[in-house]
């Protein structure tokens, strides 16, 4: 069992605040047990074949809260990190700007926790900035501002960053701009910072026009989104099989032409001819960036965006394509298939000799049941039209490989 906290209120009353906290069993004393209660909720889970039976139980009790006075801004801060931010911009407010840096210096053994396990107001992440530039010191400010994703970073938030940058020097906000990034890998959802990644131009554009700390800022944001995107741009390409990376690819278009733009309105040539020169690049002669091109090609929005390097995307596909249909067309009698790299041992080397014969279209191989699994997972991870069937006779077992009529219509 656990016992949460969802809300509260304070001794003198008002309406109840909506807090997330976990306490301690030995933290707890009660008059009635649990099990003496009414629950307001139950669910009940029958037999699932790999665990038991299952019954949950929820109860709602009251409970007066107490903690050590010293102690009291540190626990409803971790209770409630809005009201926390809060609380330090009405003191800094109030020009209580010792009892603020004290209450922030609390903060840090519990502060990325709190912040993380809650779902804050949305100003939180805009007062919490302001406040930051009001502490006058560098070290308690990055403690409050550093435990965001990158993702929660909007345009709203242009003006207090460039006041960060001001205040603290961009050394200081390169460092909290890497802080953000290392807490969008740890905690942030791939997809909310793609399309953060995607929106990024509305961020840099007035970042952009504060002149150059905001400049720096905005570069800085873009080059690190790049970092984290291009990683996630090697993950997909090695998943299996190929149409699923296809299709986690197309994902990325809509980033890729965010950071172009970004790019482009920052002044960044390096960082735009890079994120060019990555997609142009194929290492592998698959061509298996070219659909994710073509798609930032055909974005509507990218027409009036020749200036972000996509004229160099273009004649990059052009060329790959003219190549593509310049291939003479595959001969009615050629059953030659190519296996896909990735494993050299001999039962690969072996498939590969079948696949790649041109006139070969059955392969009856005796092989025991383990290397038999590892060449279905070859076939099937690279999605070769080629069926595997087991014919289970005689020791070992047979394997029947055999190429289909799908080769042609494929070509």
């Amino acid at each position: 069992s656990e016992v949460t906290l969802d809300s509260w209120t304070e001794p003198e009353g008002g309406p109840a605040r909506p807090v997330s906290s976990t306490v301690d069993h030995g933290e707890v004393c009660d008059s009635t047990s649990t099990g003496e209660l009414v629950p307001y909720a139950a669910e009940y889970e029958g037999y699932m074949g790999n665990y038991g039976n299952t019954l949950d139980r929820w109860y709602h009790r009251g409970a007066v809260v107490l903690w050590p006075r010293r102690l009291a801004f540190r626990v409803r801060a971790e209770a409630s990190p809005t009201w926390a931010v809060d609380e330090l911009a009405r003191l800094l407010g109030d020009g209580e700007e010792v009892a603020a840096r004290e209450h922030a210096a609390s903060l840090a053994p519990i502060w990325e926790d709190a912040v993380h396990g809650t779902a804050p107001e949305r100003t939180f992440v805009g007062t919490a900035l302001h406040a930051a530039g009001m502490l006058a010191d560098a070290d308690l400010a990055a403690v409050l501002v550093a435990p965001f994703p990158l993702s929660a970073i909007e345009p709203e938030h242009a003006e207090p960053l460039v006041r960060l940058g001001d205040t603290y020097g961009t050394g200081w906000m390169r460092d909290l701009v890497d802080r953000w990034s290392a807490a969008a890998a740890r905690f942030g959802r791939t997809a909310d910072h793609l399309a953060w990644t995607a929106s990024l131009p509305r961020l840099c554009d007035p970042l952009a026009a504060a002149g150059p700390v905001g400049l720096s800022i905005a570069r800085t944001m873009a080059r690190r989104s790049w970092r984290a995107l291009r990683g996630t741009f090697e993950q997909r390409r090695s998943l299996t099989p190929p149409s699923r990376a296809q299709e986690a690819l197309l994902d990325l278009a809509a980033p890729v032409l965010g950071l172009l733009e970004a790019a482009w309105m920052t002044r960044d040539t390096e960082l735009g001819e890079e994120v060019t020169a990555f997609l142009n690049a194929d290492p592998g002669g698959t061509d298996d960036l070219l659909a994710c091109t073509m798609a930032i090609l055909r974005d509507p929005a990218a027409l009036d965006r020749a200036a972000a390097g996509l004229d160099q995307l273009a004649q990059h596909c052009r060329t790959r394509l003219e190549a593509r249909t310049g291939r003479p067309p595959r001969a009615g009698d050629d059953w030659s298939v190519s296996l896909p790299s990735g494993c050299d041992c001999d039962l690969c080397l072996t498939l590969g000799e079948f696949l790649a014969h041109p006139t070969r279209q059955v392969f009856e191989w005796p092989i025991a049941q383990a290397k038999r699994q590892h060449v279905h997972r070859r076939i099937d991870d690279a999605e070769l039209p080629v069926g595997h069937q087991t014919r289970r006779r005689g020791s070992p077992y047979t394997l029947v490989l055999t190429k289909t009529d799908e080769l042609f219509p494929r070509a």
